[in-house]
């Protein structure tokens, strides 16, 4: 369950409060640096990066399975 706790500096205040998982996802040009900022730990999970917006359909399956692990552990 570690991995999934909010695990940055000051992780923007309420969402640190809560340990929420923050999943962030680059759209065509964006800085895979920053989002890896964004994320929560480990980016390897948490940062999805596509060329086009059209390409985030294909990605939601991904993101879904994502969170049921993580309300999976809530529950544990």
């Amino acid at each position: 369950m570690e991995d999934f706790l909010c695990n940055q500096p000051k992780c923007f205040g309420i969402v640190a409060a809560k340990c929420t998982r923050v999943i962030a996802i680059g759209v065509g040009n964006a800085v895979e640096a920053e989002l890896v900022q964004i994320a929560t730990a480990p980016a390897s999970t948490n940062v999805i990066m596509v060329t086009a917006f059209s390409e985030l359909q294909a990605q939601v399956d991904t993101m879904v399975d994502r969170v049921r692990k993580l309300e999976a552990l809530d529950y544990e």
